[in-house]
């Protein structure tokens, strides 16, 4: 009975991203930059309008999001979302930042799937507990993106295949 427990752990532990470490906030902004192009959603945008970003709450992340911004070859918006305000309507994407309560996450995770708003978080944990579509986490000293299939799906959301190829998908419900 030991060893059975033991498997299924061992097992529960390598497929949970209960276990990965957390990315650093500037690489994570520099990353949500790059992933961008890649949404064939955001393609028409990319080229001729700008693609606009929310921070929820008054958050460092987004300093270093318009830093990464500045070197994008398209233009994006920082915005912060206010705690306990509305998502503004022409938002393409929301970021909830390390340490955002899981009620917010939920109730503004709902209201982004309803507006199609792609949803990114600096949790990993979140992408499973709280179906955000997006996430980035760091294995063998190297940062790697999380995605949530089924979240992105809600969302209206399509990666391009390379995309996919380099990214940790996973289906979560």
């Amino acid at each position: 009975m030991k060893r059975l427990t033991a498997l299924i752990l061992f097992l529960y532990a390598g497929f949970s991203v209960w276990s990965l470490e957390i990315c650093p906030e500037k690489m994570q902004a520099v990353l949500m930059v790059k992933i961008i192009p890649f949404v064939k959603e955001f393609e028409a945008p990319v080229r001729d309008s700008t693609i606009q970003i929310g921070v929820y709450g008054n958050h460092e992340i987004a300093a270093f999001l318009e830093e990464a911004a500045k070197k994008a070859s398209f233009r994006i918006r920082v915005k912060i979302v206010p705690k306990y305000g509305p998502l503004p309507d022409d938002l393409q994407m929301i970021y909830f930042p390390l340490g955002t309560s899981a009620n917010t996450v939920r109730k503004l995770n709902r209201i982004a799937k309803e507006k199609k708003i792609l949803t990114v978080c600096g949790n990993p944990d979140m992408v499973m507990d709280q179906n955000i579509t997006l996430s980035f986490h760091v294995f063998d000293e190297k940062p790697k993106i999380l995605v949530n299939m089924d979240s992105a799906s809600r969302e209206g959301k399509t990666f391009s295949a390379k995309f996919l190829n380099l990214a940790d998908v996973r289906n979560f419900q």
